[in-house]
């Protein structure tokens, strides 16, 4: 292997702006603690040295280091694709049908199959999944990664129940005019197909903002409606990474005795969203395939490219370093705060 084959490469796992503001407060505060500490001796600096070699570790892993690795067979499109799916707590309501095996089918449990199917009619396209809820999340960027698709959307849960409050169905409208703005400005030419998934039940006070931002970057795409009119009730995410069924139903403390809260389908509310996008709306049930648009006559033939290098990044090598020098100053920081207890007893004792 040659040695510019080895050249290292990067990345960025996040924006610019997202690595300044998460990291530049607490290395401005080291850099204090180092500047302040320096005339006390080595003893002192040691521990915001230990520190700045932590936060500059992590920027090195944000700025996502790889290297090229193995080659692989793909089919390239010029299309970006952007999921935009609703993680609301009634993203669990239970009115999807049943399973084979009889459990319910909750409407994210959908969402994500639906998902899955839409990308895949878009192969060699580069997808992006944008969650919202109480706030919007950027779940992955705009990558040719099937397998870190179904890997993503795999993982996707609802909210957990004590960060959720009211949730508005506009919320993820400025991270998407982000993201697609962003896409037009780097690769001008692809086609940018927008899907939303979700149930149109606003539970802001508020009422919801137009999503017509977003339209002038927009090719084309659907808004998909999950729920019944009847409704479904609901379990909460109680855990990180943890699908309780056995959380007790969701209740209406709003209305006397305080009866199961169930959710329904705004399917208006979703009309209105596909209006201002300026893509058509269906409504969706489980096991069907989900319809979407076909672009074939208006992009560039799909292109077979018989070997590409993949990225194998290294993000992970400066992490673990990190990762253990942030697990010493710890040891340290509890060794401290111990020695502190330790010596507070003799000192009311002196004191008397």
């Amino acid at each position: 292997m040659e040695v510019a084959d080895l050249m290292l490469t990067f990345e960025p796992l996040f924006e610019l702006w997202t690595t300044v503001v998460l990291l530049a407060p607490p290395a401005a505060l080291v850099a204090w603690q180092l500047v302040r500490g320096w005339r006390a001796g080595w003893r002192a600096r040691w521990s915001p040295i230990r520190r700045i070699a932590i936060i500059a570790l992590l920027t090195l892993a944000a700025c996502g280091p790889a290297v090229p690795g193995g080659m692989t067979k793909v089919v390239v499109s010029d299309i970006d694709v952007f999921l935009v799916i609703d993680t609301t707590t009634s993203s669990n309501a239970e009115d999807m049908g049943r399973d084979e095996n009889g459990a319910p089918i909750t409407r994210l449990d959908v969402m994500k199959a639906d998902a899955m199917k839409v990308a895949e009619a878009y192969g060699g396209a580069r997808y992006s999944v944008i969650s919202f809820d109480n706030g919007a999340v950027m779940r992955m960027p705009l990558v040719s990664d099937p397998t870190a698709l179904r890997s993503t959307l795999d993982t996707l849960e609802v909210e957990i129940a004590d960060y959720a409050g009211g949730s508005s169905i506009d919320e993820a409208l400025p991270t998407l005019v982000t993201r697609l703005h962003g896409a037009q400005e780097r690769h001008p030419e692809p086609l940018r197909l927008v899907f939303y998934f979700g149930d149109g039940e606003q539970t802001r006070d508020t009422p919801p903002g137009s999503m017509a931002d977003a339209a002038q970057y927009i090719s084309d795409g659907a808004v998909f409606g999950y729920g019944t009119e009847r409704g479904g009730p609901m379990r909460p995410n109680l855990e990180f990474g943890d699908d309780d069924a056995q959380a007790p139903y969701l209740v209406d403390t709003t209305v006397d005795g305080s009866p199961t809260a169930i959710s329904r389908i705004d399917e208006d509310a979703l009309r209105r969203i596909a209006s201002e996008l300026g893509v058509p709306y269906a409504h969706r049930a489980a096991g069907t395939d989900p319809p979407y648009p076909d672009v074939g006559d208006r992009i560039g033939e799909e292109i077979e490219v018989p070997e590409v290098a993949v990225a194998q990044r290294l993000y992970w090598v400066p992490v673990l370093p990190a990762f253990l020098l942030l697990l010493w100053d710890l040891v340290l920081a509890a060794r401290n705060v111990g020695d502190l207890r330790a010596a507070s007893p003799a000192r009311k004792g002196r004191a008397r």
